[in-house]
């Protein structure tokens, strides 16, 4: 809820007016309530890593960190996808396209590539995503390399196994949960 609309819901509920500083400090209160304090999750990455080695003692577990002023940055928690293969057969790792796609347009930009990228990857047909790589490669050959370059089954909705009934693409829970 934006901090203009929090005031107008103030106004009509108890008849107080709020200013937009007011109102900003209030939500953001009540998220640190509800939510907690974000920066305090980060202390908790290594113990996070450890119950990911819990049930499965022959994985690793790799969180990256960079120092600044004494501290530890969080950049990224990684967990090798390859180990989480040879587990079982059975096992879909997804990726999250977002997440894909910032990293490919740091070399590829242009909307007409981001298009074609994400049409191929909600193409719910090999047909559909077939012409998308196709346009891709039409486009900007270096383009369709990179992209095939990650497996189609990890990112386009084409590829994806039919038993799963989640077809998410787009957040941190289907790279962590989606197996």
């Amino acid at each position: 809820m934006k901090p203009s609309c929090l005031g107008a819901e103030v106004v009509e509920r108890w008849g107080v007016k709020l200013s937009h500083d007011q109102a900003y400090r209030a939500k953001r209160k009540a998220m640190k309530l509800v939510q907690g304090d974000y920066i305090e999750q980060f202390t908790y990455l290594r113990s996070y890593g450890q119950e990911l080695l819990k049930p499965n003692p022959n994985s690793t577990v790799v969180i990256q960190c960079a120092n600044s002023d004494d501290n530890h940055v969080f950049e990224r928690i990684y967990r090798l996808v390859p180990v989480v293969q040879g587990i079982s057969a059975n096992i879909e790792s997804r990726l999250c396209v977002k997440h894909l796609y910032g990293n490919w347009k740091k070399k590829h930009f242009g909307l007409e590539l981001k298009e074609v990228r994400w049409a191929a990857a909600r193409a719910t047909t090999f047909p559909t995503w077939e012409r998308a790589t196709q346009r891709m490669n039409a486009i900007k050959e270096g383009a369709w390399k990179d992209m095939l370059d990650v497996p189609a089954c990890h990112w386009s909705i084409s590829h994806f196994r039919t038993y799963l009934k989640c077809d998410l693409q787009v957040n941190n829970m289907c790279e962590a949960f989606n197996m």
